[in-house]
C-alpha cells in the first residue's frame, strides 16, 4: 500500500512539472515529406532542440531555436512557442527531441520528436537556412 502512494506521488509529481522520462513520446510515424510539406504551408513547427554551436554551424529554415538544456533548466517554453499547430522537434540522432518533447508535452504542447537528426532532413528535402537572419528564442 505504501509503495503505491510512492508511486502515484512521483507520476503526479512528473504529470505536474511536465518532466517525462525520454521514452515517453514515441518518435513521429508520419513521412518525412508529409512532415515538410506540413511546416511549408504553416500547419506545424519545426524546432531545433540542438546546443547553439550546432546551430550556429547549420540549422534549417524555418527551424526555431530551443535547445533542450535551455528549456529542462527553465521547465517553461517561451511565450511565442505556437501552441495552435504540431510541433516537430529535431536534433542529432532523436535523443533530445524525445527528451524536449516529453517537457514539452507536459506542458501541453502538441510536440512530436523526429527520429531523423539534420543531416538526414537535408537528405530529404529540408532546406538549409542561408544568410538571411533567422529568428532565435
Amino acid at each position: 500500500m505504501k509503495v503505491s502512494r510512492c508511486l502515484a506521488a512521483l507520476l503526479s509529481l512528473i504529470a505536474i512539472t511536465g518532466l517525462a522520462l525520454a521514452g515517453d513520446v514515441p518518435f513521429a510515424g508520419e513521412p518525412l515529406d508529409n512532415i515538410r510539406k506540413a511546416i511549408k504551408e504553416g500547419r506545424a513547427s519545426l524546432v531545433d532542440v540542438r546546443a547553439r554551436d550546432e546551430w550556429d554551424a547549420g540549422h534549417l529554415k524555418q527551424a526555431i531555436f530551443l535547445p533542450v538544456t535551455e528549456l529542462a533548466k527553465a521547465k517553461t517554453a517561451p511565450a511565442d512557442l505556437p501552441k495552435d499547430r504540431p510541433l516537430y522537434l529535431h536534433c542529432v540522432a532523436g535523443v533530445r527531441a524525445k527528451k524536449a518533447a516529453g517537457i514539452l508535452s507536459g506542458l501541453g504542447f502538441d510536440a512530436r520528436p523526429i527520429e531523423a537528426g539534420y543531416e538526414e532532413l537535408l537528405k530529404n528535402g529540408f532546406e538549409k537556412a542561408g544568410a538571411e537572419k533567422v529568428k532565435s528564442q
